[in-house]
């Protein structure tokens, strides 16, 4: 059995932030989030970052959203939040539920003509950052 741990699930269904139980095995976050084509988001200098679906603007209709107030970035559907050691290991996230809760504003559901404006080439950098260090820690 792999172990338990603790991490915050970004819930826009019920505009809440909660804490929940999980372990590091695909099918259980893929449970959670709703998804098995996850994708890191929010790279946080903690080690902090968000788990959600990583296709989940080609396939309309778009679940209700939310938006990190640092950045304006939207996202859709749920997320979990975790932290990431340096050894690529998933681990209980370092921020606060308040802390998280501060940087978050839910907007429910939106029309798909809407999301374009919103996409943005650095989540994708991030997630490439993120398999790349990975690959260099297994050299």
């Amino acid at each position: 059995m792999q172990p338990l741990f603790s991490a915050w699930l970004i819930d826009p269904y019920l505009e809440s932030v909660y804490p929940i139980e999980l372990t590091d095995s695909l099918s259980d976050i893929s449970r959670w989030i709703g998804t098995v084509e996850i994708g890191f988001f929010l790279h946080h200098p903690c080690g902090d970052r968000a788990i959600m679906n990583g296709d989940v603007l080609t396939q309309p209709p778009l679940p209700p959203g939310w938006q990190w107030l640092g950045t304006g970035a939207v996202y859709y559907g749920r997320a979990i939040w975790i932290n990431v050691n340096q050894e690529g290991q998933l681990m209980s996230p370092e921020s606060t539920r308040c802390w998280l809760e501060g940087q978050l504003n839910f907007i429910g559901f939106r029309e798909l003509a809407d999301v374009n404006s919103d996409l943005s080439d650095d989540d994708d950098e991030d997630w490439n950052q993120l398999l790349d260090e990975i690959g260099s820690q297994d050299d």
